[in-house]
């Protein structure tokens, strides 16, 4: 049952609303066997009492079986988070955490995680993996579904788009509301958010560092207050910091620009180079200027890849995906860090990667101009280096990236991992 639920959501998201077209609304949006039920000795976070299967009846829930190791699974929170804003008053989401590593499974851990990256709905340790057996499920992330009379609709695995659950939540409701608006039940769900009581900390999750010896200065990605401190490296006394600290994606002065879970950081005198991982992009704070600008992303994750040798002549056209850490060579480059495309699969105690795609290692060097490619795949051989101008180079202030993708030599692979591919980019 489970794997013809599957292909349909598969096709779904591929084919939008043909897929719909093609099959009625029964099949598309009725399950036609009850949802399992939640074991009784689970661990529940956000809610004061565990949740059962008959209590949810009237409301479409979107199970989502993660573990916090995994980039893909942190991915899908943001998705699900734009889902909970549009469908808040039909839709519940449960986070079925089934750990993929011993000390992930610790129900105190997990409730660190689910505060750190601002999880606001039930979350279940299901450390032993019962829900994910119920389920037949096999790959981190998978979504259920589950319709308002309490059957299972879809189980999906990987990272599915906002658009898709758009579409398809859109359908059932409506399907639904057409049938008896009395099946869905808008009763807001109450939560008991873990961390809501806390007074707050200066620090909020920092996920990097960055000493200055010679300037004395010292750099933290103060990551979940969504901004930079600056302090001194002796008295630690703060000197300054850059963003409001309200989560968004915005340039400009220190007490204006905004940031999505900043993280790791490079400085190259007075450039100070950001991670900004949740915006997808790489941003630069002027620390004499006390301005911030985007050097690459368009605040899109990255879904695809560019064939090699197509050009892209915009780096701020370009959707990076989940950029985590930055660091210069001493040839004045700058490597970045950005996250793989793969599905995790666990397999007896084992875990495996898709071929799907590789982690990817970007590089960068000194001042600007360029182009951007990217492999069509994670086994497509390349030259070791394509660089080529752009016709409109940006103003001499702030550097402008040309990138190229390249498949990583020897050496860099034996520092990074066997399937590495290397962005390099020049700066003019």
């Amino acid at each position: 049952m489970f794997k013809k639920l599957s292909l349909l959501l598969m096709m779904l998201i591929a084919l939008g609303g043909l897929a719909q077209a093609q099959r009625s609304p029964q099949e598309l949006y009725e399950g036609q066997a009850a949802a399992p039920e939640f074991p009784a000795d689970l661990d529940w976070i956000n809610v004061d009492n565990p949740l059962t299967m008959n209590g949810l009846l009237g409301k479409i829930v979107i199970l989502d079986f993660w573990t916090y190791g995994c980039i893909n699974c942190l991915h899908i929170i943001p998705i699900l988070e734009q889902v909970e804003q549009k469908f808040a008053e039909e839709v519940v989401v449960i986070g079925v955490h089934s750990a993929k590593f011993e000390t992930e499974g610790q129900t105190e851990n997990l409730r660190q995680i689910v505060q750190r990256y601002e999880v606001h709905h039930p979350v279940i340790n299901d450390h032993q993996f019962a829900v994910w057996n119920s389920w037949g499920v096999n790959a981190w992330p998978t979504v259920g579904i589950i319709d308002p009379r309490g059957n299972a609709v879809i189980r999906q695995s990987g990272e599915i788009p906002f658009e898709a659950f758009d579409n398809y939540l859109s359908g059932m409701i409506g399907y639904y509301d057409d049938l008896d608006e009395g099946i869905i039940d808008r009763t807001p769900l109450e939560l008991a958010l873990e961390g809501a009581g806390d007074p707050g900390t200066p620090l909020l999750y920092p996920g990097k560092v960055l000493a200055d010896e010679a300037g004395k200065r010292l750099f933290i990605a103060d990551s979940s207050h969504n901004r930079i401190v600056i302090a001194d490296l002796s008295s630690y006394e703060v000197l300054d910091i850059i963003g409001t600290s309200a989560r968004g994606f915005d340039d400009g002065g220190f007490d204006s620009a905004t940031f999505d879970k900043p993280q790791g950081m490079a400085l190259d005198g007075d450039l100070l180079y950001i991670a900004d991982v949740n915006n997808h992009a790489i941003r630069a704070a002027d620390l004499a200027a006390r301005e911030v600008i985007t050097l690459a992303g368009n605040g899109i994750m990255g879904r695809s890849r560019i064939e090699f040798g197509r050009s892209v002549a915009n780096a701020l056209g370009v959707s990076l995906r989940s950029p985590w850490d930055v660091e210069l060579d001493d040839a004045g480059r700058l490597h970045i860090r950005t996250s793989s495309i793969f599905t995790s699969r666990r397999r007896r105690r084992s875990t495996r990667r898709s071929a799907m795609g590789a982690r990817l290692i970007s590089t960068m060097s000194a001042w600007p101009t360029a182009n951007w490619r990217s492999p069509a795949d994670s086994t497509t051989p390349a030259p070791a280096n394509f660089i080529s101008p752009i016709a409109n180079p940006a103003p001499s202030a702030w550097p402008t990236l040309r990138m190229t993708w390249s498949r990583s030599s020897p050496a860099r692979q034996r520092t990074a991992s066997s399937t590495s591919t290397i962005l390099t980019a020049n700066w003019a």
